[in-house]
């Protein structure tokens, strides 16, 4: 077996000591991110760029990859306007031609932050959102969740109920933040947790619905479906799963979990399926939506079920399985559990 490791690993004035600790452990092959070596690398020349590979080789290793194409050119979009797009070729093509001085035979692209499509019609859009975790037991629906952060990392699910092992495709729309932060980084780059919450909270409507758009068709598609889709989050994650039952009609459930959104008779006139909500007793803030809301979906002839758990305060999903978490929490979380999984084996 060929061993590579990318030089993101360490600074470049260590090339020497990396060569050594690389050596040692029988790795033989280099991935290169160019803009670590010449920060603007379609303008390395020809020797430069072989005398840079002599030097590799001269210490038994042969540069075998690029990667990280396109960081730092935010500029350049595979999706941007005609002239973007020519940029975008021209630079790429500069990079092939400097992969070719190295000995590169592998381009590895990724660059997340130059795929963004969110100015595009949504049908256009395809599969771009990062279908993030997924868990397939087979036979299953699918279960889309926006990303259910109070502006931090998604939850991890209890370690008794692993995601998916309800009869479900679980499937998280992983960071609705990619290329939003410094430096096009993604929600964990965010400098406090306050600035990915008003990053999230500025996203607009129109992106969020193209996202779980693309993940919805993504889910459908798997072999494991069954057809059935569902969608839950929570908090923020909340309101954007009641809203999104506005916008696709082909749901079979939307989960609720302590969100609201602001909403018109409209809108909810436009719901197709049943919505489910889960709150917290102490938590008036949603709690006083759901008055106005319950009326308006029963005058509209549509299925609304709330359930409100005593004593259970905002998030209580996270909280409740914190070893520090209140004893409503934890009870809250449980009974909340066991409902969602009966409504999600009866889809």
């Amino acid at each position: 077996m060929k061993l590579a490791v990318s030089n993101i690993a360490w600074a470049p004035e260590e090339d020497e000591l990396a060569a050594a600790v690389l050596s040692e452990h029988g790795v033989r092959g280099i991935e290169l991110a160019p803009t670590l070596i010449w920060p603007a690398p379609v303008e390395a020349s020809e020797r430069r760029a072989r005398d840079y590979a002599d030097g590799w080789r001269a210490r038994g290793f042969e540069i075998v990859a690029l990667q990280s194409l396109l960081y730092g050119r935010r500029d350049l979009q595979v999706f941007g306007a005609p002239e973007v797009r020519e940029a975008t070729l021209a630079f790429l093509g500069a990079i092939c031609r400097l992969a070719g001085w190295l000995g590169a035979g592998t381009l590895v692209f990724g660059s997340p932050t130059n795929r963004h499509a969110a100015h595009l019609p949504a049908p256009a859009r395809g599969a771009q959102a990062d279908p993030g975790l997924l868990c397939r037991p087979g036979g299953a629906p699918g279960r889309v969740r926006p990303d259910a952060r109070d502006a931090r990392p998604v939850p991890v699910p209890h370690p008794a109920r692993p995601p998916g092992a309800h009869g479900s495709n679980r499937i998280c729309s992983n960071d609705l933040l990619s290329g939003t932060a410094p430096q096009g980084g993604r929600t964990k780059d965010f400098a406090t947790s306050d600035a990915a919450r008003e990053a999230i909270y500025a996203l607009s409507d129109a992106q969020v619905a193209a996202d779980l758009d693309a993940v919805a068709a993504y889910a459908l598609k798997l072999p494991a479906s069954n057809g059935k889709l569902a969608v839950g989050g929570f908090c923020w994650g909340g309101g954007q799963t009641f809203r999104y039952a506005t916008h696709n009609r082909e749901l079979d459930g939307a989960f609720v979990f302590y969100g609201a959104f602001e909403h018109t008779r409209e809108q909810l006139a436009a719901v197709a399926a049943p919505v489910y909500g889960f709150h917290g007793g102490n938590d008036e803030r949603i709690n006083g939506t759901i008055p106005a809301t319950s009326a308006a979906m029963r005058e509209l002839g549509k299925s609304y079920e709330p359930v409100t758990y005593e004593g259970a305060g905002h998030g209580f999903m996270r909280s409740g399985e914190d070893p520090q978490g209140t004893p409503a929490d934890k009870k809250a979380r449980d009974q909340a559990w066991e409902r969602w999984r009966a409504l999600l084996k009866a889809l």
